[in-house]
């Protein structure tokens, strides 16, 4: 499988934090989810892989072109959606198109009215940004994104604010967008709940840190909730925990390599249930600051 994205020892200061030694690989023909909580590092780590923040140093490739050699070919073919999305709301929707379209000499006209034309909204040309919805905000958001030929789309939090209905409708999107092999997506969320649906691998971001990078099944398949008596730790390797709360009845712990588990969970009669995204992501983060 080709690599779309590829980011080796970034690093990138802001007085106290630092996004501290970033490496990761995105394969072609997948979504990926950057989650962290607000603070965790996703929106400079976006902001530097395109240049628009510089980073300090490290090396940043899109499709085998470094982003420092090539950034005007590389940003043609990236579709970005801030969050707030960065236009102006009393501009008409047709003169923030103009802008867009003006900017990408690869500009398709018939993309952005297979996203955005077809939606019966009942809005003219001449409609300001503002009476738009939330919702359809960030559709005629990625609708510009898409709409010059776009191979990867980057999403920074696009579902701040949403309810589960509006972001269905925006996951569908993204669903008939990936169906073409050479699309990709990079979209972050503060707890990957909204996302996790569509993503295919996870890179989770803490306090500048990358925590782990790994294929969602893969992820959610070997961390695992255990419980049982407390009397029973001592039988257990408690090391292969990333959390652990024990109290006065019994122990809660999530493991990181449920097949090293796996062997005492019948022999001692533990309790074994499957967790989510969210989970998994505040167990690493309260690792980071206990030793089991």
């Amino acid at each position: 499988m080709s690599t779309v994205l590829t980011v080796k020892q970034l690093q990138k200061s802001f007085g106290s934090f630092e996004l501290h030694d970033i490496s990761f690989d995105i394969p072609k023909g997948c979504i990926t989810g950057l989650i962290g909580v607000d603070g965790s590092g996703k929106s400079t780590l976006i902001k530097c892989l395109i240049s628009l923040i510089r980073r300090d140093s490290g090396q940043v490739e899109f499709w085998g072109m470094s982003i420092d050699d090539a950034e005007q070919e590389i940003k043609n073919r990236v579709g970005l959606v801030m969050e707030g999305n960065n236009f102006y709301d009393n501009l008409t929707l047709h003169e923030t198109k103009e802008l867009i379209e003006n900017a990408y000499p690869n500009w398709n006209e018939m993309i952005f009215q297979k996203y955005w034309g077809c939606r019966d909204y009942h809005y003219s040309s001449r409609t300001l940004l503002s009476s738009l919805s939330q919702k359809e905000k960030l559709i005629f958001s990625i609708s510009l994104a898409l709409a010059h030929n776009t191979d990867l789309l980057i999403l920074d939090e696009p579902f701040c604010g949403f309810d589960p209905v509006d972001c269905s409708e925006i996951l569908v999107m993204l669903r008939e967008y990936i169906q073409d092999e050479n699309h990709s997506i990079l979209i972050s969320s503060p707890s990957g709940m909204e996302i996790s649906s569509i993503v295919d691998s996870f890179i989770m971001l803490d306090d500048g840190e990358l925590v782990f990078h790994m294929d969602k099944d893969h992820l959610l398949e070997s961390h695992m909730l255990i419980k049982g008596a407390t009397s029973l730790l001592g039988n257990i390797p408690v090391s292969e925990f990333i959390k652990l709360d024990i109290g006065n009845y019994g122990f809660t712990g999530i493991c990181n390599d449920y097949n090293k588990i796996k062997p005492y969970c019948a022999d001692l009669d533990l309790t074994v249930e499957r967790t989510n995204i969210a989970d998994i992501m505040m167990a690493y983060m309260w690792r980071r600051g206990n030793v089991i």
